[in-house]
């Protein structure tokens, strides 16, 4: 039987549950309202790392056990669920002592949008570790008066009791912004107008030596990274497009896509050499001019035990000793992920004398999601050796093979 909970209310989970689904809905008055789960894995009071906040951008924990399904930006019924954060009970580790439920209005404060707007929004839980695995065990139906003008809402959370789990339901509003609430449980969000550049990328003979984790970006659908420092991470889907534009018709530019692999092997891919032979990744061959909407690309389809671990986007010029290469070229990368998901990487206007500029580098996280950097680092003049990218996302500029066209 299904167990009714009210705000504040718990209830024990039974010792036998290896999983569990926490089913989220909502009933919006119209479109635009795009509603997202969030879920922070909480060990003394705030996240371990950025990477134990499952969200759209994030859909699985380092550890696996904890994932959200895709991203619903409609909203359906009290019916069905809109979306699902499945969580492996069993195997959550010992450390985090806390699983945080919310829902976030996506851009409700800028549309004016918020929960008192929405109706038969539900919280449930369900047994998926059971034949069938849609036992109901209990639900939270928000009331008339639980939220009001509020555009995030802490729906309940998930904490450790003696050997086993309970839920409760928490029903806590807030105002302050999604950046602000991810903060408080400790995840590093991105600042949308960051004050000062990050750190640059460590070299590459610095070997055990990581670069600097960039922030969380929030943000979905057209993301921009056009200020120094900038990042963001996506989600994995199943093939990927990584595009090279650039402006002047006249001039060639080429792609070419640095792959490092977990164990240290490295590639690179080109109008030379355009795949690989698992099929993950394939270069679709060298395009002269340039021009609004014409682009040099490579689609990459990672493997589920894929062994990649970063990659570089590395623009080069041809040009006679790279004069005027990279000035007022225009140039930007795109990555796609098919699925609605565009980062757009802008590239600075230096570079005058430089055969080679890294636009982006992508580092593959441990739970399947990508973290892209805008990087926009330029070879040293005159050098025709490419750069270098190794597992750990370091970058070494001229120190790669010599590169013609």
């Amino acid at each position: 039987m299904t167990k009714k909970l009210t705000k504040g209310s718990n209830i024990v989970l039974p010792t036998r549950i290896t999983e569990l689904a926490v089913g989220l809905s909502w009933e919006a008055p119209g479109v635009g309202f795009d509603l997202d789960a969030w879920t922070f894995m909480i060990s003394g009071g705030r996240v371990p790392s950025d990477e134990h906040f499952v969200f759209f951008n994030n859909t699985a924990s380092p550890c696996g056990t904890v994932c959200v399904s895709e991203d619903n930006q409609q909203g359906g019924s009290e019916d069905e669920d809109d979306e699902v954060v499945t969580v492996q009970l069993a195997d959550v580790p010992a450390m985090i002592d806390r699983i945080v439920f919310i829902v976030n209005i996506h851009e409700g404060r800028q549309k004016g949008q918020n929960f008192s707007q929405l109706d038969n929004a539900a919280i449930r839980l369900y047994d998926r570790s059971q034949p069938g695995g849609s036992q109901e065990l209990a639900r939270y139906n928000l009331a008339t008066g639980d939220v009001a003008t509020e555009t995030s809402l802490i729906f309940g959370e998930l904490y450790r009791h003696q050997t086993g789990w309970k839920f409760r339901a928490i029903a806590q509003g807030s105002n302050s912004g999604p950046a602000m609430l991810a903060r408080e449980f400790g995840v590093d969000v991105a600042d949308p107008d960051p004050v000062a550049p990050a750190a640059p990328l460590a070299q590459a003979n610095s070997v055990h030596k990581l670069p600097p984790t960039p922030a969380i970006n929030i943000s979905k659908g057209n993301i921009d990274l056009d200020k120094p420092g900038e990042s963001a991470t996506i989600a994995v889907t199943p093939e990927m497009e990584f595009s090279l534009y650039w402006a002047k018709k006249n001039k060639d530019l080429g792609l070419i896509l640095l792959v490092t692999h977990k164990d240290g092997r490295k590639h690179s891919y080109d109008w030379r050499n355009l795949s690989d032979s698992l099929g993950e990744v394939t270069h679709h061959g060298d395009r002269v001019c340039g021009g609004r909407n014409l682009r040099e690309y490579a689609t990459l389809r990672f493997r589920r035990d894929t062994n990649i671990a970063a990659v570089a986007i590395v623009a080069y010029s041809e040009l006679s000793n790279g004069s005027g290469s990279f000035r007022a070229m225009g140039a930007h990368a795109v990555i796609d992920d098919g699925s609605g998901t565009r980062v757009t990487v802008d590239l600075n206007k230096g570079g005058t004398f430089s055969y080679h500029t890294v636009i982006a580098t992508i580092i593959v996280n441990s739970n399947g999601s990508l973290r892209v950097n805008r990087v926009s680092r330029f070879s040293a003049v005159g050098s025709e050796n490419r750069p270098e990218i190794d597992q750990y996302g370091n970058l070494s500029m001229n120190t790669g093979p010599v590169v013609f066209k």
